[in-house]
């Protein structure tokens, strides 16, 4: 009995623990404070002064845990990029493919992921959707002077939706429904 107690109470502060942790993290603010306070980002933006934050990374993994975040910075001298992982405080070369420079992303953003989640939450229910999400991969990039977070979000075991977000508008510019096998082409093996 003494077991079965202390094993209820443990879960229980653990779950609230990680409901307080869920809630602090969705703020795109504390993962740029995460980012300045990592001593490699220290030494590469004295080793880079010209590089700049171009994009950002980000997975909620709502079943599981294997959240992350990247935020990406642009070389312009060397026509390169470069990934902090903030989970694991990683600096990581990215291959760039692109001619032109990438627009430059606002690091001072007012972006809350939480706020976001439930803008598509919504959407799904008047889209009908499943109304709860497994998995949200976002890419925050800046196009136009504006950011736009491009998102996949994962339901179900075969459902997911392709999202565009303007975050300044906080507005779903563009929402899709899909299915898994929707993408998977399937070829008939020739007789």
């Amino acid at each position: 009995y003494k077991k079965s107690l202390f094993f209820k109470i443990n879960f229980s502060l653990e779950k609230i623990y990680k409901s307080i942790e869920i809630e602090w993290v969705m703020n795109f603010q504390f993962y740029i404070e995460k980012l300045s306070e990592l001593d490699k980002c220290k030494e590469f933006q004295k080793a880079e002064p010209t590089a700049f934050p171009c994009s950002g990374f980000f997975i909620f993994d709502y079943d599981g845990k294997n959240d992350q975040q990247h935020i990406d910075f642009y070389l312009k001298d060397k026509n390169k990029m470069v990934s902090f992982k903030l989970e694991s405080g990683e600096l990581v070369p990215l291959e760039y493919m692109g001619t032109a420079a990438p627009s430059e992303i606002d690091l001072e953003l007012d972006l809350d992921f939480d706020a976001v989640r439930e803008l598509i939450e919504k959407r799904m229910v008047e889209e009908k959707a499943a109304k709860s999400m497994k998995k949200v991969i976002f890419s925050l990039q800046r196009k136009d002077n504006q950011h736009f977070l491009l998102g996949t979000v994962f339901f179900g075991v075969f459902g997911l939706v392709k999202t565009t977000i303007c975050v300044e508008e906080m507005k779903i510019i563009n929402f899709e429904k899909m299915n898994l096998m929707d993408l998977i082409k399937i070829k008939k093996k020739d007789d």
